[in-house]
């Protein structure tokens, strides 16, 4: 699941072997991309770079990010900055999906104004001053940060690799992109806080303004000391952030200047309440005195606790180290293992007692073996970790990365049953309650997202809890040429695609009807047909038609040919259902006359006319009775007929017998006379 969800780069995304003379890409009418010219030194970690021309400008400096789909890009996010660019920030010029020759289907195509100014390394800041490092550094990123925060999002892809200078002199800092991938995707664990970084890297959640002033500090010891050689990052050092906390971990060996100590600690609190804002950070490179959190830190034991090999001095740690090992982790908690080690050598007698009564209660939960003992899991992984991820079985999420984490796993075509379970135990309030702060409307959120999974039909199953989770993802069909946000251009799309849709089948695949229902916000139970004829494959048609009828009713267009003739073939069993033959050719009448408009609202609207279907079971009621009152009739007058027969029969014999005694009587009196 974590190779699934977090995988750390998405391969294959164009190898640079284009030619110049290969076709050119034209986003939004105006910009050429150009996919043989790469630009490997604006690579982001999941979007390859190229070059760009604006035809309207061909002398602006340009360069594009093409990012795969599946790394669920922030296409509203960059259309946002595109409209309302962020001093300070690298924004998009343009932004949306395009067919890529190297990817061999779709794409999000980004268009940035190139940086004047190199990209910023490791340790690029050592020979600065203090007064430099905030007057060039400090202070443009704390002006993007409040503006921000401000506006309501994240940036959450700070990291020393995505500053750039300004320009040549090397001024002020820009900060680099935030749109080509899922919100903390992109980011190595040792930029995300205590709480997300062991989330998979899709599964991080948009977070909070206190996640990116957390990047930003981390930042600052990088672009100052160093953290890493190239671009590997030292995994002890992840591990020790877990045991030890940030600024323990993360200097060691240096100390810096009294003030940036401040700064620092500010910045890299691991209690998100004591960490610094930007206005605190705002009033600190104004040079007003703020003072910084006490430093924080976690409670370690003397003795460690061993999961498999590993071993572990912390609570927060060990949640991480039992998540990593379903089976022996429950095993350790149901024999009393980690509860003894709690109480014992950590001195934590509270959170060993919680433990225990946790273990006590999964004995009477019901339900599946697999799924109770994921529920324990996470239910103790919670206690020794708060503020972590949801840990359940494969899965480690944050609870606002449920809907990305879904969307990766369903774009890539992995299994969904276990994740199924988690949103079932999230909607039940069965993984976050032992956390008092629990957030009531996420649980609410996932109950909605249950109902809809647990619904059957063309709105309903997982692909609709996909987009209900994911409500700015445009239909990711891998039957369109793109995806699309626009309901009226996706039916045009369908329209031109129903010329080669076989006789039988579906009009639309479960992306298309779910994401149509998504935007319509219709239930499942809103879609139940008035014809009942026990034709599962009609049933489907004309739920499906329903549904479309209802976007094309209120997004338009007004002609859908095409596909109005596809679906009045897969509604003929509908039709024959109908007993009346006069009604049966009305209605066929009609809906070819749709079929000519194009009209699919009209279309169902003459399926569903109640009166049709009203009359028609009245009068095959009607026509039931009065055959059964000629078959009872039929019936009398055959045995009348019988009867009648078998009197003649009677009657027939005694003549019979009389004429014979007769003729016997006449022959002997003519015998006794000639004797």
């Amino acid at each position: 699941m974590d190779g699934a969800i977090g995988s750390e780069a998405i391969d294959g995304i164009g190898s640079g072997g284009w030619s110049e003379a290969e076709a050119e890409v034209l986003l939004a009418g105006r910009y050429r991309l150009l996919p043989g010219r790469r630009i490997p030194s604006l690579d982001s970690p999941r979007a390859l770079a190229y070059e760009a021309v604006d035809v309207e400008a061909p002398a602006r400096a340009l360069f594009c990010l093409i990012s795969p789909v599946e790394a669920l890009p922030r296409l509203p996010l960059a259309r946002s900055l595109s409209a309302t660019p962020v001093d300070g920030l690298l924004n998009p010029c343009a932004a949306g999906y395009c067919r890529w020759p190297s990817l061999g289907g779709a794409a999000a195509a980004f268009l940035f104004p190139r940086p004047k100014g190199s990209r910023l390394r490791p340790g690029a800041a050592a020979g600065l001053s203090t007064a430099e490092l905030s007057r060039r550094v400090l202070k443009p990123l704390a002006r993007v940060l409040a503006t921000l925060e401000a506006r309501g999002v994240t940036h959450r892809a700070i990291r020393a690799d995505n500053l750039f200078w300004a320009d040549a002199a090397e001024s002020e800092i820009v900060l680099g992109e935030c749109v080509s991938a899922a919100a903390g995707a992109d980011q190595p664990a040792l930029y995300e806080p205590l709480d997300r970084m062991t989330a998979t890297q899709l599964g991080r959640g948009e977070g909070a303004p206190a996640d990116d002033l957390y990047a930003l500090g981390v930042t600052l010891i990088d672009i100052l000391y160093g953290l890493r050689s190239g671009q590997a990052y030292p995994p002890h050092l992840v591990f020790r952030k877990l045991e030890h906390g940030t600024l323990t971990s993360l200097l060691p060996r240096v100390s810096p200047a009294p003030e940036l100590a401040g700064l620092l600690r500010g910045l890299l609190s691991d209690e998100v309440r004591w960490r610094w804002t930007p206005r605190h950070l705002s009033r600190w490179i104004a040079g007003e005195r703020v003072d910084p959190p006490s430093p924080s830190g976690q409670a370690t034991a003397q003795r460690a606790i061993f999961v498999d090999k590993a071993r572990f001095r912390s609570a927060r740690s060990l949640a991480h180290g039992l998540s990593r090992e379903p089976e022996l982790a429950v095993k350790l908690l149901r024999d009393g293992t980690v509860e003894q080690w709690l109480r014992v050598s950590l001195g934590d007698a509270r959170l060993a007692s919680l433990v225990g009564r946790e273990v006590q209660e999964a004995q009477k939960r019901p339900g599946a073996r697999s799924s109770a003992r994921n529920i324990l899991l996470q239910r103790c992984c919670r206690l020794l970790d708060p503020a972590g991820p949801v840990r359940f079985g494969g899965i480690s999420i944050m609870p606002d990365g449920v809907g990305t984490a879904l969307a990766a796993l369903v774009l890539q075509g992995h299994e969904t049953s276990e994740f199924e379970a988690l949103l079932r135990s999230l909607a039940a309030n069965d993984l976050l309650g032992p956390v008092p702060e629990q957030d009531l409307a996420s649980t609410d959120r996932f109950s909605a997202a249950v109902s809809f999974l647990n619904a059957g039909g063309p709105a309903g199953g997982v692909h609709r809890a996909l987009y209900e989770l994911n409500p700015d993802l445009p239909c990711m069909s891998p039957a369109l040429t793109e995806p699309m946000s626009d309901v009226r251009e996706l039916l045009e799309a369908l329209d031109r695609g129903a010329f080669d849709l076989p006789d039988s089948g579906p009009l639309a695949d479960r992306h298309v009807t779910a994401f149509v229902a998504s935007r319509l916000g219709l239930h499942p139970l809103q879609l139940a047909g008035v014809a009942q004829n026990g034709n599962g494959q009609a049933s489907d048609a004309q739920n499906e038609l329903r549904l479309l009828g209802h976007a094309q009713a209120y997004y338009g267009p007004p002609a859908l040919r095409a596909l109005a003739r596809a679906a009045a073939v897969r509604l003929s069993p509908i039709i024959r259902s109908i007993h009346n033959r006069a009604d049966r050719k009305r209605l066929a009448a009609a809906i070819a006359a749709c079929v000519e408009q194009g009209d699919l609202s009209s279309m169902i609207a003459h399926v569903d006319d109640v009166r049709v279907w009203e009359r028609d079971r009245v009068g095959l009621q009607r026509a039931r009775r009065e055959f059964a009152m000629c078959s009872r009739e039929l019936e009398r007058l055959r045995d009348a007929e019988r009867s009648g027969l078998s009197q003649a029969q009677r009657e027939g014999q005694k003549v019979a017998t009389a004429v014979s005694l007769s003729l016997a009587l006449a022959i002997v009196c003519s015998v006794l006379a000639i004797s």
